[in-house]
């Protein structure tokens, strides 16, 4: 098998149909029965020859690191024709809410009204993106700007979703058995407002700062990869990492079990 590098000491991971990845380059692999995702980046070119040669993980992936999957037309209609009906909802949805008064002023409405505004987002921004990306198997605006913003609206709305979600199990509780907690407008808005601002404030803020403070290497930019690049570019500072896997995914997850099942438990007595 013959190989070549565009970009000579840069080896980046791309998913490419039927193709092994090296570099930013898709190179064929033929297989009739199923599409193989094989992506490795142990290998580099060196300046001198232009040959590939090995670095010290000197071979490919074996087998069980290969992904079967499914085929972009595939994937490519199965999205476009469930974001439609989805975004169609949503609106429905919102409309209904933010229409009638009295499901607008409900207390336990305004956490979804976030939600479904966070969720249409991504419906009408990170989705449409995503399908172009497919369909092109690059990004069609290649520039930094088009980079970040894909990566915020992928990364930092849709955790934002999940952080929203939680606080919403936690506000049924206090509103089903702690309703002195919003009894008065004072307790209203330091325990109901004030907490949804916070929320949306802090997590769309980490977010917009940990993507655009520790900017990538202009190099490490692939614009064949989704959101030009494996992961978001704080993922290389640890502290940054953690505290976004434990308290922005990890912890909201575990709150929503646990005030789901209280709440369950409570109500059955």
């Amino acid at each position: 098998m013959n190989f070549s590098v565009i970009h000579p000491y840069r080896c980046t991971l791309c998913k490419c149909r039927e193709s092994i990845c090296l570099g930013s380059n898709c190179h064929e692999i033929i297989s009739s029965k199923v599409i193989l995702f094989i992506c490795t980046d142990c290998f580099h070119s060196r300046k001198d020859n232009n040959m590939l040669t090995p670095t010290s993980n000197d071979s490919l992936h074996d087998a069980s690191t290969v992904k079967i999957s499914f085929p972009r037309s595939i994937r490519f209609w199965f999205l476009r024709l469930v974001d439609i009906p989805s975004s169609i909802c949503s609106i429905f949805v919102l409309y209904h809410v933010l229409a009638n008064r009295a499901l607008r002023r409900a207390l336990n409405n305004h956490v979804i009204i976030a939600l479904l505004v966070a969720v249409m987002t991504s419906q009408f921004m990170n989705i449409p993106i995503y399908l172009v990306f497919i369909r092109l198997n690059y990004i069609w605006s290649q520039t930094q700007a088009m980079c970040f913003f894909w990566r915020y609206v992928d990364v930092g709305v849709c955790n934002t979703c999940g952080i929203l979600v939680a606080w919403a199990s936690i506000e049924r509780h206090i509103l089903v058995f702690h309703d002195k907690w919003v009894s008065t407008r004072r307790k209203r808005i330091i325990v109901h407002y004030m907490s949804l601002v916070v929320i949306l404030g802090y997590s769309l803020s980490f977010y917009l700062l940990a993507l655009l403070i520790p900017s990538c290497d202009h190099s490490s930019i692939n614009y064949n990869l989704p959101r030009c690049h494996n992961s978001p570019c704080y993922y290389t500072i640890q502290w940054a990492h953690l505290w976004d896997v434990v308290v922005n995914r990890l912890l909201p997850s575990l709150l929503i079990a646990i005030f789901s099942i209280a709440l369950e438990t409570e109500t059955s007595q």
